[in-house]
């Protein structure tokens, strides 16, 4: 098994003024800049692969991180990001259309999203991708307890990017990080038992029914709505393989093999493994 590789990039967003809060991880799947990989050709890296992570786990398609909360996770069809300023007008607006509002009721105040977005509250919230257009949001939640450690995961899309399986994309994106890179052995999401192709979308990533919550949550009528709790433990979770086969892994893996082929620039930086 080759080791992780974690490369600062120095043009990544950074969240506070410590740079070795910016790891790269190149072992963890594609990257979108020839830059990168040509720092990790100069740190006489391990060309990217299916390594393994923590746990025995198959690395997620891994880009780097914001912090250690917010990574850049990339599958075969959805990116799962770090938000940007000028995304909490955009989620907000498909908070309120029609066919999301109905299950999470009214988006939250601009300072709320905001918070979430940053990693500033309980809340991470992340943005999901499809062929570069914001399509929704994924966000997570961490219990911290080591009694009962384990993490939450909620998800929504627009209506343009409903029933087509990127929102299964999307989670097991997020499940595998959290799984392999957060430490956690059990994952759990909450849909509303009325919400049935969530409930599918879930269970197509492995989440099991668990049972039912009674008048678990009010909903956009006022009245109490039962939920299902799922969840989904890390010994029956099942990683994507899309990583490794998709068309921009490929061209990763031939952009480094070109790149190491060349005389490397000995002014390119490497650095020591930062992953969390």
């Amino acid at each position: 098994m080759q080791p992780a590789i974690s490369l600062t990039g120095p043009d990544w967003p950074v969240l506070g003024s410590d740079p070795q809060q910016n790891p790269l991880d190149l072992s963890m799947g594609s990257v979108k800049e020839d830059a990168y990989v040509q720092r990790a050709s100069a740190a006489k890296a391990p060309l990217p692969g299916r390594d393994e992570a923590r746990h025995g786990l198959p690395a997620v398609c891994y880009v780097g991180m914001t912090d250690k909360l917010r990574p850049t996770l990339v599958g075969e069809r959805v990116t799962v990001r770090p938000g940007r300023p000028e995304d909490v007008d955009a989620l907000r607006a498909i908070r309120a259309a029609p066919s999301v509002a109905c299950w999470w009721g009214d988006p939250e105040p601009c300072d709320e999203v905001e918070a979430e977005l940053w990693g500033t509250s309980e809340v991470v919230l992340l943005v999901i991708e499809v062929a570069g257009e914001l399509a929704g949001g994924i966000q997570y939640h961490e219990e911290r307890d080591p009694m009962y450690h384990h993490a939450g995961i909620d998800i929504y899309l627009g209506a343009r990017w409903q029933d087509r399986g990127l929102g299964s994309e999307a989670i097991r994106l997020l499940a595998q990080f959290l799984f392999a890179q957060r430490g956690h052995h059990r994952l759990v999401i909450d849909p509303a038992v009325a919400n049935t192709r969530a409930i599918a979308a879930y269970a197509k990533v492995g989440f099991q029914p668990v049972g039912i919550m009674r008048q678990y949550e009010r909903g956009a009528d006022g009245h109490w709505h039962d939920g299902l709790l799922m969840d989904l433990l890390r010994d029956e979770f099942t990683p994507s393989e899309a990583c490794d086969s998709s068309p921009r892994r490929r061209k990763v893996c031939a952009m480094a093999v070109k790149t190491r082929a060349q005389s490397p620039d000995p002014s390119l930086p490497g650095a020591p493994d930062k992953s969390p």
